[in-house]
């Protein structure tokens, strides 16, 4: 079995995606939770609200909140 990791729910959720320091943070909690082993998929959106709002709103990728910049650093940490 395995895990999608939505980025605009994560983000929405509280995990700051839109940087190197957010991205590792989040991928480090998601390890001792769940475990990388068990992520499979990214779904790759960008937030429409910002950091923590508790709110389902994808947006476009690089228009939101996270930003070019934290999709750009999403895939070079995690090609």
């Amino acid at each position: 079995m395995g895990i999608c990791l939505d980025t605009a729910h994560a983000f929405e959720a509280g995990y700051d995606l839109s940087g190197k320091e957010g991205i590792e943070q989040a991928l480090e909690s998601f390890d001792r939770t769940i475990g990388l082993k068990r992520l499979h998929l990214l779904h790759l959106n960008d937030s429409k609200t910002p950091l923590g709002s508790r709110k389902d709103r994808h947006w476009h990728i690089g228009e939101g909140y996270i930003g070019k910049e934290g999709f750009r650093e999403l895939i070079i940490i995690h090609p």
